[in-house]
């Protein structure tokens, strides 16, 4: 997610199939990357209509102004393909 979480969120909890929300390049949070990220990840403990489609997935984030001009998105999207092993990245702006 490209938008920045709160990732202290309860449904963002590290459980026995993922940890905690990872941050890579700006760990800065924000109420829209939040609200994304509980779309693909939030596993509805709270509230179980709130369940995301990818309830046990590992999630990782960032915050969209970690990009500029030493941090292209290529290079973003490289690292993360490469160090992390992401399969996929959403970014709801632009």
């Amino acid at each position: 997610v490209m938008e920045g979480v709160y990732a202290v969120h309860p449904d963002f909890a590290a459980k026995a199939t993922r940890g905690a929300p990872i941050a890579v390049g700006d760990s800065r949070p924000s109420d829209h990357g939040s609200q994304t990220f509980g779309i693909v990840f939030g596993d509805g403990r709270n509230r179980a209509s709130a369940r995301g489609m990818l309830p046990d997935a590992q999630g990782y984030y960032t915050n969209t102004d970690y990009l500029d001009a030493q941090h292209s998105r290529i290079d973003l999207v490289r690292q993360l393909m490469m160090e992390h092993r992401i399969l996929f990245q959403t970014a709801s702006w632009g």
